[in-house]
């Protein structure tokens, strides 16, 4: 709200093509990177439409993000490229977690929620910029795979084994 009193709204028609752009961002962030569909989504959200409950902008974009991962998912299982066993892993704990928050969620006040997501940014894009970007990642991604495609060595992989997890 805080937003919404000081920079004020855009119009309907401002507001719906920016979402529209908004949503075709975060479809190539998903597809590339994994990043966009919650973190750059509910603040894009926010900013867009700082009227609306915090809870209602998670679960559209969480409604959002069901079909938009759905077809990157479905791009990096054709290449092969997914982990079947970690992504299982993962679930298991997802599914139950998904369950506790949306229970939570729907009890915390909105102040209190949009407080716990401001705080969530900040500790991650701090994480990134405290981290640092490793420029030298791509240049060893390449080496690695001309090493298994170098045909004088007599490196078998084990059918269905993706060299990059």
């Amino acid at each position: 709200m805080f937003y919404a009193r000081h920079v004020g709204e855009l119009d309907e028609r401002r507001t719906r093509a920016l979402t529209v752009a908004t949503g075709a961002v975060l479809g190539v962030l998903v597809s590339v990177s994994s990043v966009g569909a919650g973190a750059i989504g509910v603040t894009a959200l926010s900013l867009l439409y700082p009227r609306l409950p915090v809870i209602q902008i998670v679960a559209i974009d969480i409604a959002h993000a069901v079909p938009l991962t759905l077809a990157a998912g479905a791009g990096h299982w054709l290449m092969g490229s997914i982990n079947w066993t970690l992504l299982g892993t993962l679930l298991l704990g997802s599914l139950p977690g998904v369950a506790l928050g949306s229970h939570v969620a729907s009890r915390v006040p909105d102040a209190v929620l949009r407080f716990a997501l401001a705080l969530i940014l900040l500790i991650v894009g701090g994480r990134l910029l405290v981290s640092g970007v490793d420029l030298h990642a791509s240049t060893r991604h390449h080496e690695q795979a001309a090493e298994i495609v170098d045909t004088t060595k007599t490196t078998t992989l084990p059918s269905g084994a993706y060299p990059y997890r």
